[in-house]
């Protein structure tokens, strides 16, 4: 460090600047003053950012040149660079730009100064800009893969933190570390209020920033392998050999253990003896005589004795056409009516969690059932009009979100009954309780007649309520990212499995990337408002002309930040629902409905595909591995995708059902190309089936031909439509 003093010490006199280092342009020189600084650049590309953070061994200062570096050198990690530029403040983080009127890099390959270690709570100003290191760390959602534009909390010796990864940084796609480590990064600031005091946060760098602390580390996340009504199994993974042990009780304070022996790498225990329908905390740990590594505590869920029985209503039309297990059921003008029906039956508990509550009809169910001794709690959002609310009863508490960040409590979720596995219910979806969404507006909603679910949601909605009582309690209510991972993720719902996230704990957006990757065949999706760059890549990678269907419907198009332009522009089969009557305000995606042999799965919820929703707000998805569910939606979406296609051709529907086919497939044909052919190949692309169409279905026999995967092609002139079809 004092060779690094003395370097720009030299620097500084040479140069005759009026500022003697940067601590005297941040203390001295306010907003809006010219400055000239001195330092040595502590990142370079690879946090994928425009933004420079230097430090002259006084202080630390970002450097903004605007959106690009064209006007200047780029300044690499190591670079010495003397900037003159405008003092800004963004968000309470100070920084030199976007007016810049000089950029001089003076040296470059130069050791970085040492980073101060700090606790976890302990940056303030004086901090900003610099290099810090945190030892102890543990990321509360180890072992997930790491998402651009995405925050991720720890502790540290009894400490909380955050680091903040942004879009295009080097460690997107790296799982994060699940054990403990030493964390490097820059000290930077987001606080969109002032005084600008709080907000500070840690950018790492890359995964050369996150140090492996112990000769013994979990690799990965640890996963539940095993669901049971008595029993639940962990697994996990080390990159050394060592023993296998897990902490786990009825509360996060834990209090029993189950132990291997056996030296490995793949470690799976289970616990057993458990109660059916109930949530229990776990640690896993491993040790190889050295060191230890661990796990956060995490809940776990049992499997229930409740039916398991999945129902999904949507509010307008359905084509039935595409059923094949069942009718999907629109319930076109009675969703308040339904609502009213499942709050009747409740002889319990009632825990609402709804973003916008306007159906005066509902209310009065509610007002019933609190009359009939019910316990009853609702959780809002204070800035919505919740016109209802004033007709519900005095005596039913309520607690309401009151910033306005994002959307805030975003949620449209009812927890029925949870501690009584016969009756518990969980109703969730895309639809707030209003008029608009449940009468004009294309919307679905999901009921589990599942306790471990309940119970789940349960824990969710007492997090923002703040207490487990009646009463709800500022003092520990906690809303948008003020919240912990506190739920089970895991379920199994009669014999389907469910994955249940909420945010923006959870990293929803994560789930949503897993859920497009699995695609094998086909991929719909129909969303609201969708603005991550991170979903657009990952759809465009899904499109295989000849092996993959993908379809898909936004709402909001017109918004800058939409991802409908980059799918456009990939040549995706994507169309606007924006200027239709009643808006699309669904948020779900389908794989692989018509594929019985892959894993056909349905994401839907209140999460929007935005940063906001991953970040700020109070939402809840759904991922549901059930053929018949995906059907349910398939339907609702093909209404959706041909009503866009009675103005839009090249919408129009070309479908293979079944799929896999045993006997025969049908085809549905675009009414512009029932005069055509229509083409089967193997995937050596030699030609198995040829047939001339003259209408909109056709049937094709596939009983001799050999199991495997094929193509079919619909040709009419100079227009081509390719699917796949599995034969088996």
């Amino acid at each position: 460090m004092k060779q690094l003093n003395l370097i720009l010490a030299l620097l500084i006199s040479a140069f005759g600047f009026a500022q003697t280092d940067i601590l005297d342009a941040r203390e001295n020189y306010g907003v809006g003053a010219v400055v000239t600084v001195t330092g040595i650049c502590t990142n370079g590309e690879e946090m994928g950012s425009t933004v420079r953070y230097i430090e002259d061994g006084t202080a630390g200062i970002a450097i903004y040149p605007g959106s690009n570096w064209n006007a200047w050198d780029m300044p690499q990690r190591g670079d010495i660079i003397t900037v003159t530029g405008t003092i800004t403040e963004f968000n309470g983080l100070l920084e030199v730009g976007p007016s810049l009127t000089s950029v001089e890099i003076n040296s470059t390959g130069n050791d970085l100064p040492a980073p101060q270690v700090m606790g976890a709570e302990d940056a303030d100003e004086d901090d900003e800009g610099e290099l810090v290191e945190v030892l102890n760390v543990q990321f509360s959602n180890g072992g997930t893969i790491i998402a651009g534009n995405s925050t991720y909390d720890y502790t540290a010796d009894g400490q909380t933190g955050t680091i903040y990864v942004r879009n295009g940084s080097a460690m997107i796609g790296s799982v994060l570390p699940a054990g403990l480590v030493t964390l490097n990064g820059i000290c930077s600031q987001f606080d969109s209020s002032a005084p600008y005091d709080s907000g500070y946060q840690i950018l790492a760098r890359d995964m050369d920033d996150l140090i492996l602390s112990s000769s013994i580390n979990i690799i990965g996340q640890v996963d539940q392998t095993g669901i049971n009504y008595d029993s639940i199994e962990l697994s996990w993974s080390t990159d050394t050999q060592g023993d296998s042990k897990i902490e786990w009780g009825t509360t996060p304070a834990l209090g029993q253990e189950v132990y291997d022996a056996t030296n490995t790498t793949s470690h799976a225990i289970a616990i057993p003896g458990l109660n059916p329908g109930s949530i229990y905390y776990a640690r896993v740990i491993s040790s190889n005589g050295e060191d230890e590594t661990f796990s956060n505590v995490t809940p776990y869920a049992t499997r229930s004795e409740s039916s398991g029985t999945i129902t999904v209503y949507f509010t307008q039309s359905v084509n039935t056409d595409y059923a094949t297990f069942e009718d999907a059921i629109p319930l076109q003008g009675l969703m308040d009516d339904t609502i009213a029906a499942y709050i009747a039956r409740a002889e319990h508990t009632i825990d609402i969690a709804i973003y916008n509550f306007g159906d005066v009809g509902i209310a009065n169910a509610l007002n019933a059932a609190h009359a009939e001794g019910i316990q009853v709690r609702f959780v809002g959002q204070a800035t919505n009009s919740n016109m209802a609310l004033d007709n519900l009863d005095a005596g039913i508490p309520i607690q309401m979100r009151e910033d306005d960040f994002g959307s805030g409590m975003h949620n449209k979720f009812m927890v029925i009954d949870r501690d009584y596995a016969d009756k518990a219910v969980v109703w969730t979806g895309s639809m707030n309780w209003i008029e608009q969404d449940e009468l004009d507006d294309y919307n679905n909603s999901i009921i589990f007649q599942d306790q471990s679910m309940a119970r789940a949601y349960t824990l969710e909605f007492e997090e923002m309520w703040g207490s487990s009582t009646m009463t709800p309690s500022d003092a520990n209510s906690k809303f948008g990212s003020d919240k912990t991972i506190n739920t089970p993720k895991k379920f199994l719902v009669g014999n389907s499995p469910v994955e249940v996230y909420f945010s923006p704990s959870d990293n929803a957006n994560q789930a949503i990337l897993d859920a497009i990757a699995t695609t094998d065949g086909e991929l719909n999706y129909a969303v609201f408002a969708a603005t991550r760059d991170d979903i657009a890549e990952a759809i465009i990678d899904e499109d295989d002309l000849f092996l993959t269907t993908v379809r898909g419907l936004l709402e909001q198009t017109s918004d800058p930040s939409s991802i409908y332009p980059t799918l456009v522009d990939a040549n995706m089969d994507v169309f606007s629902h924006e200027g239709i009557s009643g808006l699309l305000h669904h948020k779900y995606l389908m794989v692989d409905p018509g594929y019985t042999d892959s894993d056909p799965t349905v994401l839907t919820g209140s999460h929007n595909w935005s940063n906001s929703a991953n970040t700020i707000n109070d939402e809840n998805t759904v991922v549901v591995h059930d053929a018949r569910v995906a059907n349910l939606y398939l339907q609702e979406f093909m209404a959706r995708w041909l009503q866009v296609g009675v103005n839009e051709e090249a919408a129009s529907s070309f479908d293979v059902y079944p799929n896999p086919a045993d006997v025969q497939f049908m085809v549905n044909v675009p009414a512009s190309l029932q005069t055509g052919v229509l083409i089967m190949h193997d995937l050596t692309g030699r030609e198995v089936n040829r047939q001339i169409i003259n209408h909109n279905q056709h049937y094709v026999q596939v009983e001799n031909l050999t199991p495997g995967v094929y193509t079919v092609t619909l040709q009419a002139g100079e227009k081509q439509l390719v699917r796949k079809v599995v034969v088996r």
